[in-house]
């Protein structure tokens, strides 16, 4: 019986082999994104895209520039760096078998700094009011540097041609 006991425990662990050599079905990309002076870059989002992946997964460096992505199926994927200030940048074509990993670094070079200004505003109409005559004060027409004439005053009234002299004197 003891035999008996003995051959079934050996044969469930030799059956049980196959299951436990499956591993790990994903793999990981990871790296690290740098500045082009050296300098770690923290909260870069890191985006992997592959036809393998249903929709993308993220990641964000951490203080260190480090970043992990976990969990990815097999396949070619393409990963995305992007954070302000710096030209986003992409690589394609990185392989990732099962169970591996994909390190990828990136360096990000500073972007060019570009704005755009538009002013839009209606201009004034010119003629906002009708003037067909001024009146004008003798106090006013004394400091005046014109003629004192009628004819030369009324040239100062807006809207006046030699021909429609229109004026009062208080």
């Amino acid at each position: 019986m003891k035999r008996l006991l003995g051959l079934a425990v050996c044969a469930l662990l030799a059956l049980s082999s196959p299951a436990r050599a499956q591993g790990v079905q994903t793999g990981t990309i990871t790296g690290i994104v740098q500045s082009s002076d050296g300098l770690s870059l923290p909260g870069v989002t890191v985006t992997a895209t592959s036809p393998s992946l249903q929709g993308q997964r993220t990641a964000v460096t951490d203080v260190n520039g480090v970043y992990f992505i976990k969990g990815l199926p097999a396949g070619t994927y393409s990963v995305r760096f992007d954070v302000q200030s710096f030209q986003a940048t992409s690589m394609d074509a990185i392989v990732l078998a099962v169970g591996g990993v994909a390190e990828v670094n990136q360096t990000l070079s500073v972007a060019g700094r570009t704005e755009a200004v538009s002013v839009t505003a209606e201009a004034p109409s010119p003629v906002t009011s009708v003037t067909l005559s001024k009146a004008y004060t003798k106090e006013e027409v004394d400091l005046l540097p014109v003629g004192r004439r009628p004819q030369d005053i009324a040239e100062l009234a807006p809207g006046l041609t030699s021909g429609l002299y229109s004026l009062k004197y208080y």
